[in-house]
């Protein structure tokens, strides 16, 4: 039941982030339908992409090009893999809000919706954060 939870807060808190940004960066007045098809879409990709990328790694280190000891634990190589799927998520996101909306694609818009996504992602967290702290506190006092 956890993990549902933690999905559907994780889901409504992207479609909540896209709203939002495609807002400020491209003036662009997204549904909420429509807001949820760019985070499914988006989130698809992110999975499909990391999927490959670690089966990759697991068809190198089967076949001896990678070994166990070189990956387990590479920094590099997580992150590496976690801005290929960030990069790829986000010009599907930027694919699909361009394609709803009928404009094109520039780098500026692209650079832009990075930049306001990136922040209203730390405003929420933050927000979170404040949130549970104060929860735990009441939990804590109330107990």
């Amino acid at each position: 039941m956890d993990v549902i939870l933690m999905i559907v807060i994780g889901i409504v808190t992207s479609v909540v982030l896209v709203r939002f940004s495609a807002r400020r960066s491209m003036g662009v007045e997204l549904t909420w339908g429509q807001s949820l098809k760019v985070v499914l879409w988006r989130g698809t990709v992110a999975l499909v992409l990391g999927f490959g990328l670690g089966k990759l790694v697991g068809w190198g280190i089967q076949s001896g090009v990678l070994s166990m000891s070189a990956v387990k634990g590479n920094i590099l190589l997580l992150v590496g893999v976690l801005v290929i799927c960030g990069l790829a998520s986000f010009a599907v996101y930027q694919w699909i809000v361009h394609r709803i909306t009928g404009r094109s694609v520039s780098l500026k818009s692209l650079i832009k919706g990075v930049v306001h996504e990136l922040g209203y992602l730390i405003a929420m967290l933050a927000s979170l954060f404040v949130l549970f702290l104060v929860v735990g506190v009441l939990y804590e006092l109330l107990r």
